[in-house]
């Protein structure tokens, strides 16, 4: 697996307690294929808290791309919903968690602002 990829799960890993995920207790499993291999994670969260190892209980959803394709949505920044509606990511199991977690832990485009920063702005902005 790319060194990139690895660095991404370690991140998520160290970042622990995701306040934004505190209503959600899932086990998410993504798997990353290269040609005949597969490689899986499974994200757990419990309250917000965020754990990620290479074994896990059964996942309530699960997120399969290829190595290029996890690579893109996790540098560049790419929608994970437009990867999706392409079918360069397949997903199987409760939607619902992973649209959730995915507007969390993948990044989006630098300057692009998130569901949360969205409605702030909204609130700061006066009427017209």
């Amino acid at each position: 697996m790319q060194k990139q990829i690895e660095e991404f799960f370690s991140d998520l890993a160290d970042r622990g307690h995701i306040p934004r995920l505190g209503r959600i207790n899932a086990v998410v499993r993504i798997d990353i294929t290269d040609d005949a291999r597969r490689e899986s994670r499974f994200v757990t969260v419990k309250a917000g808290d965020v754990t990620v190892s290479r074994e896990g209980p059964s996942p309530n959803a699960v997120l399969t791309a290829s190595e290029g394709v996890f690579a893109r949505l996790i540098s560049s920044g790419e929608g994970w919903y437009a990867l999706l509606l392409r079918g360069d990511l397949l997903t199987e199991g409760d939607i619902y968690v992973l649209s959730y977690l995915a507007y969390v832990i993948f990044p989006g485009r630098p300057g692009d602002l998130g569901p949360h920063e969205w409605q702030e702005r909204k609130r700061r902005c006066p009427k017209r």
